[in-house]
């Protein structure tokens, strides 16, 4: 038993690298349970969806920023053809946030109004492109680290940033609390990652039998093409489901109602992105070298899964149930609305965590269109749920109830298309979703109900 866990975990294997990366997610979480505390006792719920709303709108045009080019950074066989792509990326970065400064200052006051940013807040909105641009730098820097196999880098970052990030905030809170210092703190969060990420991955694009010319950087743009031109959209889609809903509710409702959804799903979903990316980023290597072997490339997306549904559902059942009185007690008494918040987003996450390491297949297969028209169904049905049930019910946690609903739906129907693309058959995830998701929430609810009945 002793040697088969030591065979798993030799180097170079994959659940080493998965450990590898996931230790930096470990203590990087670590710093973030231990401070949010501090920092939601130091800002308003007003004060964190400003700030949610701001960085929706970096996150929804930062996917986009390098024009998918950092998906196509593992395939080339040659490091020199792998840099050219890199490169290709990075001008793509550059104008796009040029693209997008101007248009910040043409529209300036329709933007600010839409965030309904005030004070310091507001002459932010000015440096959207350049938020942007440093987000498309930092996925092509990552990813150049997954091709390089400089996981220890990638894990190391994620705690940089925590410590930064967060130290900024609680440094800043303490003199003067308010959205300025959210912002500062913003801003060397995602400096801080890219110095990391590229005081290691600039020796090799620098090599010289490495660096490419204009033309290699040229003709790698064209090969891949594809990436700006068709996964863009894709990318542009998920981006906007996941983060539209904040930017609605702040134009809907109120910075505060963003808050507490931004808190909420923010605190839920960072340990399970930073797992299920830790994770997602082995995945996309191994993934790639065995993209031939459908044998091989479904067994390991299959196990995959069921430890995802496995780790994702033991977590999230427990906020499921306690999650009205977890969140408030943990971040203080004017979180109570996002407890609540927490007990219907800890469902989606469930799925959404188990299926978001095994998507990277839609890449590995080079099947943009059909990435593409999944996430458009996403977005649409989730935007026109917030959208028609607003003017209709008028209740936050009625339109979020069916939010909900309609994203487990599609997450399911989702694998399912993944392990059909793996070929794999339906029997199969349904019987993992059955046993592992399903059973712990039965227990769960079991375990609930007797503890109510006996207190």
């Amino acid at each position: 038993m002793i040697n088969k866990i030591k065979q798993k975990i030799k180097p170079g294997s994959f659940l080493r690298h998965v450990l590898t990366v996931a230790s930096g997610t470990v203590i990087a979480q670590a710093i973030t349970v231990f401070v949010s505390p501090i920092i939601t006792r130091m800002y308003t719920p007003s004060d964190m969806g400003v700030l949610a709303s701001f960085t929706a709108i970096v996150a929804i045009f930062g996917v986009i920023a390098a024009g998918r080019y950092e998906l196509a950074i593992v395939l080339p066989e040659t490091d020199k053809v792998s840099n050219a792509v890199f490169f290709a990326g990075l001008i793509f970065a550059l104008v796009f946030g040029l693209v997008i400064t101007v248009g910040t200052i043409v529209f300036n006051k329709p933007l600010v109004s839409l965030l309904k940013l005030q004070g310091d807040a507001a002459s932010w909105s000015y440096l959207l492109g350049f938020f942007v641009f440093l987000t498309g730098t930092e996925l092509l820097l990552k990813r150049l680290a997954i091709r390089n196999r400089h996981f220890k880098v990638i894990a190391s970052t994620q705690v940089t940033q925590q410590i930064s990030g967060n130290g900024i905030k609680i440094g800043w809170g303490y003199f003067s609390p308010g959205t300025f210092g959210l912002f500062i703190a913003t801003l060397f969060s995602t400096l801080s990652r890219i110095v990391r990420l590229a005081m290691d991955e600039i020796k090799k694009l620098i090599v010289r039998e490495n660096r490419p010319s204009w033309t290699d950087i040229k003709q790698s743009a064209i090969r891949y093409k594809k990436f700006p031109m068709v996964s863009c959209w894709e990318g542009l889609l998920n981006a906007a489901s996941v983060q539209l809903p904040v930017i609605l509710f702040t134009m809907l409702f109120s910075p505060a109602i963003a808050g507490y959804y931004s808190l909420s799903h923010r605190i839920l979903s960072m340990p399970m992105s930073l797992i299920g990316s830790s994770v997602a980023n082995v995945f996309l290597e191994r993934a790639a070298k065995t993209k031939d072997d459908d044998a091989e490339l479904g067994r390991i997306t299959l196990e995959l899964y069921k430890k995802l549904l496995l780790i994702g559902s033991l977590i999230m059942s427990f906020v499921t149930f306690y999650g009205d009185k977890l969140l408030p007690f943990v971040f203080g008494g004017q979180w109570v609305e996002a407890g609540r918040f927490a007990q219907l987003i800890s469902l989606t996450l469930v799925f959404q965590f188990a299926i978001s390491p095994i998507s990277t297949i839609f890449t590995i297969k080079e099947d943009l269109v059909g990435a593409f028209i999944w996430q458009l169904f996403l977005f649409l049905s989730r935007i026109s749920i917030i959208l028609f049930f607003f003017f209709g019910l008028k209740s936050v946690m009625k339109i979020l109830m069916l939010y909900t609903i309609i994203s487990c739906i599609f997450y399911i129907l989702f694998a399912f298309k993944i392990f059909a693309m793996a070929k794999i058959g339906l029997k199969k995830p349904l019987k993992a979703i059955i046993k592992y998701s399903c059973s712990i929430y039965i227990i769960q609810f079991l375990i609930t109900y007797l503890l109510k009945r006996i207190f």
